[in-house]
């Protein structure tokens, strides 16, 4: 078995275990993730989004009882916490090593001498204190302290709410001289090393995993269900780790695989899930020559 199947089993297998034994309520109310403005994995700048981001700034409640660790940003002079690029933040501990950290607040309600914080206990109120500016809501992220990564809250909140369908209607195929193809049905290519990438549509909803197969074999499986930090910096896991930088070339594109095709008929199949399993499938036939 490949080491990156390994990987990917052994940081299944973990977040099975967390999920079982810890369940989040939502920091604060959603009617869908239309009300999330920017999903984890996404990016952020020139870096992944380590965050849900919500778009509304409403009342912040803690997701599960937790021990209070820090009051960060301009609100918390009592506790000596200088700014951070968090803004106004309360940062609770959790068992299983896990910190829940609620950024970006306009307000925060918490009694910095507290020690324990109960389950839905109003924290503050969404703001815009945090170092992006148009983000008007929370920015909610949970961090592993033990195996030093973060994770996709929507992993362990429950009641997820239906997510937008998944755009996955333009795939460009690039060489290693740079050259780039856009890909259809039945087209011709040389027969060589490409990097595919999917354009990523507006509005359309964030992907979980996606996957490739040629020919009917996965090549690359790439998942958003955690931020792993390699070389001093956050990755995804795949077939290797890649960095916000290799997953996003470009702002609207979103790296899929790297794959040399054999001379003849390939069949190039993509699959893209949400964090609900809901799949789409495209194929493309492609002849290389």
């Amino acid at each position: 078995m490949k080491s990156y199947t390994k990987i990917f089993f052994v940081c299944a297998i973990i977040l099975f275990f967390v999920s079982m034994v810890i369940a989040f309520d939502w920091p604060q109310s959603v009617a869908g993730t239309s009300e999330i403005n920017k999903s984890f994995g996404e990016l952020q700048g020139d870096i992944f989004n380590t965050s849900l981001i919500f778009s509304k700034a409403e009342d912040v409640q803690s997701t599960e009882a937790g021990q209070l660790m820090a009051i960060l940003g301009q609100n918390s002079r009592e506790m000596g916490w200088a700014p951070t690029t968090l803004g106004n933040a309360v940062i609770l501990a959790h068992e299983n090593n896990l910190l829940t950290v609620y950024g970006n607040l306009q307000d925060i309600d918490v009694d910095a001498n507290a020690s324990f914080i109960a389950k839905n206990s109003v924290l503050g109120t969404g703001g815009n204190s945090a170092w992006q500016q148009g983000y008007a809501g929370l920015h909610f992220q949970v961090v592993d302290t033990e195996k030093d990564m973060i994770i996709n809250p929507l992993i362990l909140l429950s009641q997820i709410p239906e997510e937008k369908k998944i755009s996955i209607t333009h795939i460009t195929a690039v060489n290693k001289q740079g050259e780039i193809f856009d890909l259809y049905n039945n087209m011709t290519l040389p027969a060589t090393t490409y990097s595919f990438y999917r354009t990523i549509e507006q509005n359309t909803g964030s992907p979980y995993i996606t996957s490739v197969a040629i020919n009917g074999a996965e090549v690359e499986a790439i998942t958003y269900d955690v931020l792993v930090r390699k070389r001093n910096v956050l990755t995804v896991d795949g077939k290797n780790f890649y960095a916000a930088s290799e997953i996003y070339p470009e702002k609207d594109r979103q790296f899929l695989t790297t794959v040399s095709l054999s001379p003849g008929k390939n069949t190039f199949t993509l699959r893209v899930k949400d964090i609900n399993g809901k799949e789409t499938t495209l194929t493309y036939t492609i002849y290389a020559k």
